[in-house]
């Protein structure tokens, strides 16, 4: 997670997920996409925890083909909100 300060009254959300080069090339968007749908439900969950006027990017790398569960992804978000404290206690 990176973030910077913005002029606004709102933050912003970028995901960058990235898949490992040496994995086939089909459906790769699909599934990048699968995920990025997937945090938006979970920051749209956690924007009333969020610091307001803040740009924020998550990066993500898989490693295999594979979505990480809805579960997962929601505790990765958590700590990493938590852990860079950006959140107002996010339990």
């Amino acid at each position: 997670v990176r973030f910077m300060k913005n002029d606004l009254n709102y933050s912003r959300f970028a995901f960058i997920i990235t898949l490992d080069s040496r994995q086939k090339r089909k459906g790769r968007a699909v599934l990048r996409n699968l995920i990025k749908r997937r945090m938006s439900e979970i920051i749209r969950l956690f924007s009333n925890n969020i610091k307001a006027g803040l740009d924020i990017v998550f990066f993500i790398k898989l490693k295999n083909q594979t979505s990480p569960k809805y579960s997962e992804l929601k505790e990765d978000i958590r700590y990493a909100l938590s852990k860079s404290h950006i959140s107002r206690s996010i339990l």
